[in-house]
């Protein structure tokens, strides 16, 4: 039994992935908090400070972690260094001998960085694991499909716009709709990272290989379930890398600086196939066990 640390496990994305070390009942699982809270639900907290390394280092220790997972949403100059602290951290704990790096989307590359902070935190959180002795992977699950059944299919996410707007019936297309993107529930996502945590070996970037649909294809089965033709606004890739994108206005705020060129800069990357799994040995196939979630089934729950 590994004993198991989810950085981030009261947020969105961490909070599915604790779920599912839960209901797999195969190890220990503790979950970080800035506040002292009691056990609950399999879980037991550990209340840290993200700033004090040391701190979270003798947490590490004391609680015999030998798995950190990082589900922080590292949007930010101040989420990015959260995840640095936490690799230092797990780096002098004796006990703390692998990490998983906060992502959970495209499998980001150095070339990326120039037009995506995400790529560079990434890369910053690699290059800092490099100096260690710790083992570990990032995971890379291209699109979450619950967007497209909200409210109604059950999900810890919080409301998002990827393409299409289910609800209001309207759809941002990168390109012509031909580019492809790889789709996996949350639920799903979390089953595989439960899993990974019995591999003997990890490797440095760990695929989910599920549904791969074109954009055309996935607003054809929106516009089907729906009933209806949807409102859609095809984006050149140059439109939407000058941070433009369609749409803007109807799209969910979020806390960052230059909120349409981050939208635009995700549909970008869409539109280049950055979110596409293909051609890769993926986790799929060492647990061919588990049995995905289609669109489909997402988008008719809704």
């Amino acid at each position: 039994m590994g004993v198991i640390v989810v950085a981030g496990g009261s947020g969105p994305v961490g909070r599915t992935i604790v779920d599912g070390l839960v209901a797999y009942a195969k190890h220990k699982v503790y979950v970080l908090s800035r506040n002292n809270r009691p056990a609950e639900h399999g879980v037991e907290y550990l209340q840290v400070d993200y700033a004090n390394i040391e701190g979270m280092s003798q947490s590490f220790r004391q609680a015999g972690v030998d798995t950190v997972i990082c589900a922080i949403g590292v949007v930010t100059p101040e989420t990015n260094q959260a995840q640095l602290n936490l690799i230092q951290a797990a780096e002098q704990s004796e006990s703390t001998r692998r990490f998983v790096i906060s992502g959970y989307d495209m499998q980001h590359l150095k070339e990326h960085i120039e037009i995506s902070p995400l790529a560079r935190y990434t890369f910053e959180a690699i290059e800092s694991l490099e100096k260690t002795g710790l083992e570990y992977t990032r995971v890379v699950n291209g699109w979450f499909l619950d967007y497209y059944g909200m409210p109604y299919w059950k999900s810890h996410l919080h409301p998002w716009i990827n393409v299409m707007n289910m609800e209001k019936k309207w759809a941002v297309i990168p390109g012509d709709g031909s580019a492809k993107a790889t789709f996996i529930t949350t639920q799903d996502m979390s089953k595989f990272v439960a899993r990974l945590m019995d591999l003997g070996q990890w490797s440095k970037v760990s695929f989910i290989a599920s549904e791969t649909l074109s954009f055309n294809q996935l607003l054809d089965m929106a516009e089907k379930t729906r009933g209806s033709k949807f409102q859609v606004a095809y984006d050149s890739l140059e439109k939407l890398s000058s941070g433009k994108i369609s749409f803007f206005s109807e799209f969910p705020p979020i806390d960052l600086d230059g909120a349409e060129a981050f939208f635009a800069m995700i549909h970008y990357q869409a539109g280049l196939e950055r979110y596409l799994i293909e051609n890769v040995e993926s986790l799929t196939e060492k647990f061919p066990e588990i049995q995905m979630t289609s669109a489909a089934e997402v988008m008719e729950s809704s």
